[in-house]
């Protein structure tokens, strides 16, 4: 059983001033059919350009490759709970 739990106001004020966005996450089978093998795409519309709007990016970035290792590995990268 894999549980992730965030408590508290977790949004930067800086986010917080940003316009609604639209994060839309599609999970697809690969063109060939591989055994084990699923797409995840993640897009997040919406957000303006700027420094922000990358460091979101770099966030999602992240957030996926821990995914990608927890699921390969069964084990969290570091800093995760």
């Amino acid at each position: 059983q894999i549980r992730r739990v965030a408590t508290g106001d977790l949004r930067d004020e800086s986010v917080a001033q940003l316009p609604e966005s639209t994060v839309t996450y599609t999970i697809t089978e690969p063109p060939m059919q591989f055994p084990g093998i699923t797409y995840l795409t993640l897009v997040h519309e919406g957000l303006p350009e700027g420094p922000l709007a990358h460091n979101i990016e770099m966030g999602w970035v992240t957030i996926l490759s821990a995914l990608k290792t927890l699921l390969e590995t069964d084990v969290p990268m570091l800093g995760s709970s």
